[in-house]
């Protein structure tokens, strides 16, 4: 999932099974996500505590990769791939009912032409 900010909505993505047809999948668009380099970080679920620990983790990967001589933060721009933040819910199912649910942040990220 991610928030894609060019339509301001949130978008699900599902991963489809190896040697799956595509010309049975009836139900939903099925898309190419664009590929690159995410740096990743787990956090509490969004949901939990009004993403608070999620704004927090992603700023710490954009400071990380802002600070980066090898990495610098992904940017959207005219002509380049859309790529956002994306996340996948990490924990069991079973303990969300006690407060208990961790996330997967990937931050986009991409090579320092300088470094």
């Amino acid at each position: 999932m991610w928030y894609n900010e060019r339509i301001g909505a949130q978008e699900w993505f599902y991963a489809l099974p190896a040697g799956a047809n595509a010309d049975e999948i009836t139900d939903f668009e099925i898309v190419d996500l664009p590929s690159g380099l995410f740096a990743v970080a787990s956090c509490l679920d969004a949901d939990l505590d009004q993403a608070a620990d999620w704004l927090k983790t992603r700023e710490a990967l954009l400071e990380w990769a802002s600070k980066s001589e090898r990495f610098e933060p992904y940017r959207n721009a005219p002509g380049k791939p859309e790529r956002y933040p994306m996340f996948h819910i990490v924990s069991p199912g079973r303990l969300i009912p006690e407060g208990i649910s961790v996330e997967d942040l990937y931050f986009p990220i991409a090579q320092n032409p300088e470094g």
